[in-house]
């Protein structure tokens, strides 16, 4: 992929948006009003276990996102676990460690955030359907906001 080239067109009452989801999920409409420093992945991991939960459009297109996805980040790894991930990234395993640490120590913020709006969410549930998430967003930086997802006319 090259920047500015058009990945998919979707349907706007199709997206997982803030102003599409607080008129089907008004109880988190507070973490939008209260800039309670909640990140993106955290509020969109809300609204996403909310879809996948009632009858809404996006449930079905949720419910495929598992399998095959990562599990919730943990606090540890394995020496062995470690080492491949300090291969694979050619870096060092301290620095694996510092990012794993990282990693952790937001995820588990972010499970706190969203509890204070939604008690029934598991840190189970929270954390598959994070990675989840995380592993299949995509950064549509400021040019998208600024073209309205349209590409630029290169």
């Amino acid at each position: 992929l090259r920047q500015g080239d058009v990945l998919a067109y979707i349907p706007s009452n199709c997206l997982i948006t803030p102003s599409n989801l607080r008129k089907t999920f008004p109880q988190l409409g507070n973490m939008e009003e209260i800039d309670a420093g909640i990140s993106w992945p955290a509020k969109l991991t809300a609204y996403a276990r909310c879809c996948s939960q009632d009858e809404t459009v996006h449930r079905e297109w949720i419910k495929s996102w598992s399998g095959g996805g990562p599990r919730a980040p943990r606090s540890s790894y394995s020496l062995e676990e470690l080492e491949a991930l300090a291969d694979t990234a050619g870096s060092s395993i301290d620095i694996v460690e510092d990012v794993v640490r990282v990693r952790y120590d937001t995820f588990i913020k972010d499970f706190n955030d969203v509890r204070e709006f939604n008690r029934q969410i598991t840190i189970e549930e929270f954390g598959d359907l994070y990675s989840i998430v995380l592993s299949r967003t995509a950064v549509l930086g400021s040019e998208w906001q600024r073209d309205k997802g349209k590409g630029s006319e290169r």
